[in-house]
């Protein structure tokens, strides 16, 4: 780190050639989970779930977003950001067969 004109203190991220972040689009309904590799992917299936209004606005939300990023209005799945480590995750289970935790709640 060094110092700018101003005193605060200035980070530089520097980057290998040809790395980048990756971050997946996760789509979280009831009875399945789907992961995609870009926005693009996933815009067909955004747009069937939400409708065309909240399907539009939740790509314009989510366009570019970063890891954590989510959407959710108006019953809509949850439509989230994530790292492509989560998302790989995520697909292991799926091809495992795990499923989440049933909360049996209060007895």
């Amino acid at each position: 780190m060094r110092s700018d004109a101003g005193g605060k203190k200035t980070r530089f991220v520097v980057r290998i050639p040809g790395w980048k972040e990756e971050n997946l689009i996760w789509i979280f309904e009831k009875n399945q989970n789907d992961v995609f590799d870009t926005l693009e992917e996933a815009r067909e299936t955004i747009l069937r779930l939400c409708g065309s209004r909240l399907g539009e606005e939740a790509l314009k939300e989510l366009e570019g977003a970063k890891a954590g990023t989510f959407f959710r209005k108006e019953g809509s799945p949850l439509i989230k950001v994530v790292t492509e480590e989560t998302g790989n995750y995520i697909r292991l289970r799926q091809r495992l067969g795990i499923k989440k935790k049933e909360n049996p709640g209060n007895v």
